[in-house]
């Protein structure tokens, strides 16, 4: 026999050898005890399975006979199976038996454990069969450390996290949408972050630490309190941190109090001056009030039966008074000042046959003044209310009446409101000169005002101070009160 009829023969046995090898491996099968089943190891490739209305348990006996997978079944397996599958991957096999009965799996360190489908999801965190995947994501600012913090908060019980503090990586192993979840959180705090220290005036730093903490970006910004220097140390991106630091303004704003501080100037009008002060010249916005109805208030003054209103700048407050030396004889009286917090408001009663300035609180909820008239008599009634605006800028209005129904004057801090226009009627008992000009012989006549009847005319001035919460406290002493009416 010449050596090429002796290949095909030599090639055909060893074939045939295998085959019987690899036969014995899937058939070899070693009775288990109830609820687990381990067989020796074999191919992963079943090439036929045919099971009809068997019971699942079976099923999965059969599927670890075949394949060599050492499978534990739990006490809930259950139901039944008609599957005909050929030359199909031993786990490919358990999974669409065990699917057709809602049931689960799981693998590790060599064993698979079969359970319900409500186990898995219960267990870990997503449903039987979904996809798991991997992401490799490169950080540019946020250390991997504390990319870990929270990405171990966001995983399943089955997904993985690993960092490389050297190359700057988190590796993301979890479920697609899991996955996709961590990457696009990532991708929000990964960004270049400002760290600035925020004093505060009138606030404890430690009372506004959970009210910051909500307007920081989730999962990245911070805010420390410093209690020592009463500031805010806070963390985070250059565009929230500037937003921050505008609100916190408006909330360390919230611990200030209003001085509202009024004062009256009563002036007995000259004959070059019947009519009052003409405002219109002199004001900084200046306008007219009119009340309704005739008042005895307001008889003939320069402005027609209303009142006058504007503001005129601190810095000017004093030559405002100079000036109305020029139309009669000034009386300055004591400054009144009265203390408002949050929406209180102050009724001031302005008596003008005996001048005097009487303030008092009306709280935010006292709706019991509303229908009460703008005068009587002699008293002339406003409501004056400060508050701060959005930028924390000091502002206040003013109007007639205990109620406020429209604001008609508007001041901010730095300028003092002024309401002139209250003119009466009044005989002058007894003698009203200028300073050494009404003490000149024949001359000083002109510069005298003795027993007749004049106009005089009142004019309150109204000037809001904020002050902090704690120099307000401070002021409650006797001391204090002194030092912000600016009385001796």
């Amino acid at each position: 026999m010449t050596l090429f009829n002796i290949r095909p023969i030599i090639l055909f046995v060893g074939f045939f050898a295998l085959a019987c090898s690899s036969w014995a491996g899937q058939e070899a099968y070693v009775p288990q005890v109830p609820g687990a089943m381990t067989v020796t190891v074999g191919s992963p490739l079943i090439n036929e399975l045919a099971l009809k209305d068997m019971d699942v348990a079976q099923a999965i006996e059969i599927i670890a006979q075949k394949s060599g997978l050492n499978i534990i079944t739990g006490e809930r397996v259950k139901g039944k199976v008609t599957v005909f599958l050929k030359r199909v991957d031993a786990r490919e096999a358990l999974r669409i038996v065990l699917e057709s009965n809602n049931l689960a799996y799981t693998e590790e360190s060599g064993i698979i454990r079969v359970m319900t489908a409500d186990e898995f999801l219960n267990k870990y965190g997503y449903p039987f069969g979904q996809s798991k995947t991997s992401r490799l994501i490169r950080l540019n600012f946020l250390p991997p450390a504390d990319a870990q913090k929270f990405l171990e908060q966001m995983k399943s019980s089955q997904g993985k996290i690993v960092i490389d503090e050297t190359a700057k990586t988190v590796l993301v192993v979890d479920s697609d949408e899991k996955v996709r979840d961590m990457a696009r959180f990532l991708a929000g705090i990964d960004v270049q972050t400002t760290a600035v220290t925020l004093p505060l005036k009138n606030l404890r730093a430690e009372e506004l630490v959970g009210e910051v903490q909500r307007l920081l970006s989730p999962g990245l910004g911070r805010v420390e309190a410093d209690a020592q220097a009463n500031a805010l140390r806070v963390i985070d991106t250059f565009t929230r941190v500037a937003k921050v630091r505008k609100a916190l303004e408006a909330m360390d704003a919230r611990g200030r109090v209003i001085m509202l501080e009024a004062k009256l100037v009563h002036v007995t009008l000259n004959d070059e001056h019947p009519n009052g002060v003409d405002w219109g010249g002199i004001l900084e916005d200046h306008q007219r009030m009119r009340l309704q109805g005739r008042s005895p208030l307001l008889a003939g003054g320069a402005n027609g039966q209303a009142l006058s209103y504007g503001m005129v700048a601190n810095d000017d407050f004093p030559t405002l008074i100079e000036a109305l030396d020029t139309v009669g004889i000034v009386q300055e009286y004591p400054l009144s000042s009265i203390r408002l917090q949050g929406d209180e408001a102050a009724l001031v009663n302005v008596r003008l046959d005996d001048p005097a300035i009487e303030m008092s609180v009306i709280p935010a909820d006292d709706k019991s003044a509303a229908a009460a008239p703008r005068s009587s008599g002699t008293v002339m009634t406003f409501t004056v209310k400060s508050g701060f605006d959005v930028t924390g800028d000091v502002v206040t209005s003013v109007a007639p009446g205990k109620a406020e129904r429209a604001s008609v004057l508007s001041a901010r801090e730095g300028y003092t409101a002024v309401v002139g226009g209250m003119i009466i009627a009044a005989r002058v008992s007894k003698t009203h000169k200028i300073p050494l000009l009404g003490d000149l012989p024949i001359l000083g006549v002109a510069f005298r005002l003795e027993g007749s009847v004049r106009k005089e005319e009142t004019i309150v001035f109204f000037t809001p101070k904020s002050v902090s919460l704690s120099q307000a406290l401070a002021d409650d002493s006797p001391t204090g009160d002194a030092a912000l009416t600016g009385e001796e």
